[in-house]
């Protein structure tokens, strides 16, 4: 049995953003590839605008937003039916209005998207496929998505706007893969110089941007907010900052985070005890904070609306309302606080201390602060969570470490060496790497969080790295090459190839090898081998330290969520004569989910099963549906992959995509479940 340790989230109703559903085994969240999003305005009224991808990848959700769309009367956000292909795709789901909750009769309206109060809307459309719609959509071809209103809302202005996009095969470094898979790594790295002053970086899912902070020294004279394109490391467009009378200088920005569901940018304005906001889409000033003092580091929790800063010589976090842009209460540190990370789906924020060298845990519906110890740790400046390993990283400048500490206990896990001026860091859920700057060692190192060992450090293109941001398996880092005489400072992209193992038999009872003949059940270990008679080893392995998130999908009918399976290893070492022209067979059954508040079947998980090292003779499973898409889910064996006797030969990785599915009625909780996984000798 696979234990599904109690979640760091609950099963909410359609209020929630994201849920958490841990295993004690290797697994990444699949995030969605690159796609680049072209904007665009209505042309019988300016004021309105949205966007749409110009390519999408096939299978992917599609992401699309606008502004402006109010009723006629401009007192309430409109509601938008999307279509695409002008109606020629029906969905077989059923779409319920966000207000009345009515089911739509009209097949052709494939999803339904509510402005807010400002007109402001952003939708992840399904992308449909034979199992929700009449589609049989595939990579090359051109299709078109079509916003309509007037209709759902009484009042409401009549549009009809839309765009076309580009199908395009899934791209991105490599599968997703399991974080820690014994095997190597190469990098690739690039550095586009941006000019002086970088200090932090962001990214905007909702725009496919990167914001970066610049600011000259002091007194600062200068300062900009860029937008920078992910994928030539171009600057797209570049904003200056008020300029502020009393004291002569721009307030200048530095710390930064954006907030994609409100569409705003917030920056700390370090030097002035400010705190500063501004509209993504044109980069607008809409407002200053006052009296935050020397406020650092930002992080937006967009779906409870809060936005916090840490105010270092205040020995506090600052609060603010992102709806209202009203100031809130002040959160007290022990100590200094510096970087911040939040952890949304268990609502915990982190936060480490300059001075007192203490992590500090803020629960951020309570307010209530746990102190954690690190040892050995010296001038701590920033953290980063690894939920998905329930680890939490600090980077300590002055004993120019890492410190690991366990997240439910807060217990010392390791400390690792990194380089001197350990500044920022930020971990890979995709590929389980850590990214630590040096500021003082002119280095990034990266650590493999399965191993706390530093796998590679780049050394040729960084000169005083200065922040870290990870998106889709790439890391992006920005340097502060003026600040030692450098002519300008520079943005560094990396991006991470794994090498793969060939693997190989091992011994018995070590991590990866075969175990003891006559066991055929995976557990959590997950150890599973041949019946007696076999005379080689046929053994299943998982990483036992590692976990997989699913995270919550907007779908209006129910609440979904997503995510991967830990990958798993099957090696098959045996002789001809023991597999006597056989293969094997890799299957899994999920038992019911279970909380405080009720159960869950296991018949709403559903998967796709992925052969993650594809070759001649090994199959992927069948895609399971579960109940409430028609199928029996997973509350009976079903197959993850086979393997026949031209296949079966060597190491082979195997996982699935997993989608559970409940009723909006579904009580909140803390749910749980078992998987078992089995390996099987076949004839």
């Amino acid at each position: 049995m696979i234990p599904l340790s109690p979640s760091r989230g609950a099963l909410r109703r359609a209020a929630a953003a994201t849920a958490a559903l841990l295993l004690a085994v290797a697994a990444a969240v699949q995030a969605a590839g690159p796609a680049y999003a072209d904007d665009y305005t209505s042309p019988l009224d300016p004021t309105v605008t949205y966007s749409v991808p110009s390519q999408v990848e096939v299978g992917k959700t599609i992401v699309v937003s606008g502004n402006g769309w109010k009723t006629a009367a401009g007192d309430r956000g409109s509601i938008i039916a999307i279509k695409l292909d002008d109606g020629a795709v029906t969905t077989t789901r059923d779409i319920a209005h966000p207000v009345t909750g009515e089911v739509q009769q009209n097949k052709t309206i494939y999803a339904i998207a509510q402005a807010d109060s400002t007109g402001a809307w952003r939708a992840e459309v399904e992308f449909p496929t034979s199992a929700n719609s009449n589609a049989n959509w595939a990579a090359g071809q051109t299709h078109s998505i079509r916003f309509l209103t007037g209709s759902l809302v009484t009042g409401d202005a009549p549009r009809s706007l839309g765009a076309d996009f580009t199908l395009v095969d899934p791209t991105g470094p490599g599968e997703p893969g399991e974080p820690g898979e014994p095997g190597g790594w190469t990098f690739d790295v690039q550095r586009k110089e941006l000019g002086n002053g970088q200090y932090q970086i962001a990214y905007s899912a909702r725009n496919e941007v990167f914001w970066v902070t610049q600011a000259g020294p002091p007194p600062v004279t200068t300062s900009r907010l860029l937008k920078v394109d992910p994928e030539t490391l171009e600057i797209l467009a570049s904003y200056r900052v008020p300029w502020d009378e009393p004291t002569s200088t721009a307030e200048g920005v530095f710390g930064i985070d954006v907030d994609d569901k409100r569409n705003t940018i917030w920056t700390s304005s370090t030097r002035l005890n400010r705190v500063a906001v501004y509209d993504q889409a044109t980069g607008e000033h809409l407002k200053s904070f006052d009296g935050i003092n020397h406020g650092r580091e930002v992080a937006v929790d967009e779906d409870r609306g809060t936005v916090y800063v840490s105010a270092v010589n205040g020995q506090y976090i600052a609060t603010f309302d992102a709806d209202t842009l009203e100031r809130g209460p002040d959160i007290a540190i022990d100590g200094q606080p510096m970087g911040l990370d939040l952890d949304e789906a268990a609502g915990k924020l982190y936060t480490s201390t300059l001075d007192t060298d203490k992590l500090a845990v803020v629960d951020v519906a309570s307010r209530q602060v746990t102190h954690h110890a690190l040892p050995g740790a010296d001038r701590s400046s920033n953290v980063a969570v690894f939920p998905q390993r329930n680890r939490v990283y600090t980077a300590n400048q002055d004993s120019a470490d890492v410190t690991v500490l366990d997240t439910g206990t807060g217990a010392h896990v390791a400390s690792i060496p990194t380089g001197h001026g350990a500044l920022a860091l930020d971990a890979d859920p995709r590929t389980g790497l850590l990214y630590v700057a040096n500021f003082f060692a002119h280095t990034i190192s990266i650590i493999d969080t399965a191993t706390n060992t530093v796998v590679h450090t780049v050394s040729d293109t960084a000169v005083h790295p200065n922040d870290v941001e990870v998106v889709d398996g790439a890391a992006y880092v920005v340097d502060r090459a003026t600040f030692g005489g450098g002519p300008q400072d520079s943005i560094i992209k990396i991006v991470p190839t794994e090498v793969p193992d060939p693997g190989g038999p091992g011994g018995p009872g070590e991590p990866g090898g075969p175990g003891e003949p006559g066991e055929n059940r995976g557990t959590i270990t997950v150890r599973a081998q041949v019946p007696n008679g076999l005379t080689g080893p046929l053994t299943l392995t998982v990483d036992p330290a590692a976990a997989v998130t699913l995270q919550r999908q907007e779908v209006l009918d129910r609440l979904a969520f997503t995510g991967a399976l830990p990958a798993v290893t099957v090696v098959d070492a045996r002789s001809a004569e023991a597999a006597a022209g056989g293969g094997w067979a890799l299957s899994a059954q999920s038992g019911a989910f279970t909380s405080d508040a009720g159960q869950v079947g296991a018949d709403h998980l559903g998967w796709v099963p992925r052969v993650l090292t594809p070759r001649d003779g090994v199959t992927a499973g069948p895609t399971v549906s579960g109940r409430l898409d028609g199928g029996a889910g997973l509350g009976a064996s079903a197959t993850m992959a086979t393997a026949n006797s031209a296949g079966r030969v060597g190491s082979t990785r195997a996982g699935a995509d997993l989608t559970l599915a409940v009723p909006l009625t579904t009580d909140p909780g803390l749910y749980t479940a078992s998987l078992t996984v089995s390996l099987f000798p076949t004839d």
